[in-house]
Order: structure tokens, then sequence, then C-alpha cells
């Protein structure tokens, strides 16, 4: 049996229900192929593990011989040290304030505020309206109440608005809502600065271009080349595009979805790096996570929705 991120989207007590059933497989006789990037769960499950780096085999090691640590340094080449966020952010000053905010089924009677420089965690299990809540503030998704408020820009209601208010969503399933996996890198990466690449309605491709190599070397986008379809990349490097596609305008206020969901470690690590400088450098950063590890080093503080 192969099972390939079996975990990626349940809660921990689904996970638990899962392992039992695939132990009890594997007692009865049956092979088992695990994949997955969450090296604790991989230690837990596992009897020996397999290290693949750049679709090479980096090692083979036994389950209770290696530590997480060491499967980090095989898989990127280097040890990578966790983020470490500021006790506090780098303002007092509100930039987004949700009041009472409702949409039917998902979210009900949600208040908050976001500090100037703050990374807000959004806790909860699968299905507790963390996503739903997101996509309601940023315009997607239809409110029955409440109002979302931008200190700098007033009231918010719709998409294009929170455009224009320099609020930028990046989704859960970047494959299917934050990606044009059919398309260029260089593309994905402009589409949303055709301001700055095209006049009177007209692209210039020559700016595109200029742009699309800005962004591929700041994010440090891994590629063969920048005409490269965007399906073609692994997950953290589809992730670095479908955040830096927003980043090279001056957001504001970054709202996030799951940042590490089906990312290796390298990567990972890389994406708490831009959000923590982002912060740093004075975005207010609204940020969903299932990753207790993440919400917890990431966060200035955690909302948990249930």
């Amino acid at each position: 049996l192969i099972v390939d991120e079996p975990t990626a989207s349940l809660t921990p007590a689904e996970v638990a229900r899962l392992f039992a059933t695939i132990r009890k497989l594997n007692a009865s006789g049956v092979a088992i192929i695990f994949i997955g990037h969450r090296l604790e769960e991989v230690l837990e499950i596992s009897n020996r593990i397999t290290v693949l780096k750049d679709g090479e085999v980096a090692a083979v090691k036994k389950t209770s011989e290696t530590t997480e640590d060491e499967l980090i340094r095989l898989m990127v080449g280097r040890n990578i040290e966790a983020s470490a966020v500021n006790s506090k952010s780098s303002g007092n000053q509100t930039s987004l304030k949700v009041s009472n905010l409702e949409s039917p089924g998902f979210v009900a009677n949600v208040s908050f505020e976001v500090k100037q420089g703050e990374i807000l965690g959004i806790g909860g299990l699968v299905g507790a309206g963390r996503s739903e809540l997101l996509e309601t503030i940023f315009g997607l998704r239809r409110r029955t109440a409440g109002e979302v408020i931008s200190t700098k820009h007033g009231s918010i209601k719709t998409v294009k608005q929170s455009i224009s208010a320099r609020i930028a969503l990046v989704p859960e399933d970047r494959a299917h809502n934050g990606l044009f996996l059919n398309r260029s890198i260089t593309e994905n990466l402009v589409i949303t600065n055709l301001n700055l690449t095209s006049k009177g309605g007209r692209r210039n491709f020559g700016k595109e271009k200029l742009i699309g190599q800005e962004l591929i070397e700041k994010f440090r986008v891994k590629l063969s080349s920048a005409s490269q379809l965007v399906r073609e990349l692994s997950g953290g490097n589809q992730q670095k595009v479908s955040l830096a596609k927003w980043l090279k305008q001056e957001v504001e206020i970054l709202l996030i979805d799951e940042p590490s969901r089906g990312v290796d470690v390298g990567s990972k690590a890389e994406i708490h790096e831009i959000l923590n400088n982002a912060a740093r450098g004075g975005m207010s950063v609204v940020m969903v996570s299932g990753d207790m590890r993440e919400l917890i080093e990431l966060s200035h503080r955690i909302i948990v929705m249930r």
C-alpha cells in the first residue's frame, strides 16, 4: 500500500485513527510506503526511512537510529534553524479591524484586531471555519453581518476594495485558487503586477521578464527556466510563487492560509523567513495553520476557532 501525504488535511484525532489502521494492516503482512513532509509523523509510523533529495536517494536510515534534525540535514543539505519571531509586533497601531463578522454556516460573530507588524495566527481543527474567515474578510465569501475595516482605507466589502486597500490573500489550495498551473512562472508572477508592466492595456513583455526575474531571485525559486510551467515546480517553489506575486506590491495586510502545507522543510524555513521579514517591515500577517508548531513559532498572538 502506497500512501502519499495522507494526513495533509486531517485532524490529530483522525491521524491517530489512520495510524492505527496502518499499523493493523502492517501487522497482517501488508508492506506500506508512507510519503510525508511532517517528519514527526514519518518517525512515528515507519521502520525505515528513505530520504530523497533532487530526485535521488540521499540516505536510508533505520527509524530508531535517526532524528528529525538529521533527516532535515539530509533533505536540504544544511541545518535549519527554528523561526525566531519577535515577542512583540513592530507597532501598536491597528491595521485591520474585524467586527461581528458572519458568513452563513461558516463564520459566526467573529471580532478581532490586527496590529501593524503583527503575525496573528488562526488555529483550530479542519472545518472550524478558518479558511472561510479569510475568504469572508477578503470579500470572496458572502457575509450577512459585520464589518471589515482597514484603518488606512476604510470599510472593505469586496475583493476589488481589498486589493485597493493593499490586502492580499494567499489561499490554501494554490493549485486551484492561487496559480495558473498551465502558464509560465513569469506569467504567474506578473499577473498581480500588470499595473507595473503594462500601459494603456498593452503588455510590455520586457518589463514582465525583468520583474519575474527579480522575484525569482528575491524569493529563491528553484527552476530550470522562467518560462517553465508552474505545474512542473515542487510544492515549496509553487508556494513561493503564490506568495511572491503579491509581495512585489506594497501589501499592508497579508492573509495567508496554510503557508507550509505540502512544502519541504527547506522551503518551509524560507517561507517562515519571508513572513517574519514582512512583519518586521511593518506588514500585518493573518495566518491560518493546522501545524501547531508553526503557529507557536511564528505568531505573536493566536486565535483559536471552533
